[in-house]
């Protein structure tokens, strides 16, 4: 179902009974989502609503949800199933909550005031995509050179002063987008 641009503040507890692939329910007024342990759908969108915290139960084979502003600051055990998450726009200034997630391979974290990230960063070995931009980043973890199948790197905005020269085995980025950080003013040698 489509539920997009509505009024709604809280669904029903079977509301994840549905065949449909997609549930939109972005731009409500949600503070709050029902366990869905037995759904068929791939995508989850909740986002722009007023959600603090996810289900402790997602459904089995979902893939993508989409819950950027919103209030969180964590995400539990069992939403670690998800591959592709776009959490922008929150409260989690600790990514290291995260971990361990080794089936993740996009996240979107912009606007959520990180100022560190894990030193195991490196634990996300299936990520391929990650957008840090407009977050309080100083350095990055050296960690991160362990990220091998990483193509695209957005770490605009932040406050960076220089890169690990262990970015250079990250043999697979294609894209590494460091616009508007006024502190960085060399790239490794390496690089």
């Amino acid at each position: 179902p489509i539920l997009s641009h509505n009024c709604i503040t809280q669904l029903p507890d079977d509301f994840g009974n549905t065949r449909a692939s997609t549930i939109k329910l972005d731009h409500n007024l949600l503070t709050a989502i029902p366990n869905m342990p037995e759904t068929q759908f791939r995508l989850l969108d909740v986002s722009h609503n007023w959600l603090e915290q996810l289900p402790e139960q997602f459904p089995y084979g979902i893939t993508q949800v989409s819950v950027h502003h919103n209030c969180l600051n964590t995400i539990p055990e069992a939403a670690k199933i998800v591959t592709d998450w776009d959490l922008s726009d929150n409260k989690i200034a600790d990514p290291g909550l995260l971990l361990p997630w080794p089936t993740l391979t996009d996240i979107i974290l912009q606007n959520n005031g990180i100022s560190k990230l894990p030193d195991n960063m490196g634990d996300f070995q299936a990520l391929q995509e990650i957008n840090l931009d407009n977050n309080q980043l100083t350095t990055l973890p050296d960690d991160i050179g362990r990220l091998t199948q990483l193509r695209r790197l957005w770490l605009r905005s932040n406050q960076l002063t220089y890169l690990p020269s262990t970015m250079s085995s990250c043999s697979a980025l294609t894209a590494l987008v460091l616009s508007n950080n006024p502190n960085l003013a060399e790239l490794p040698l390496s690089f």
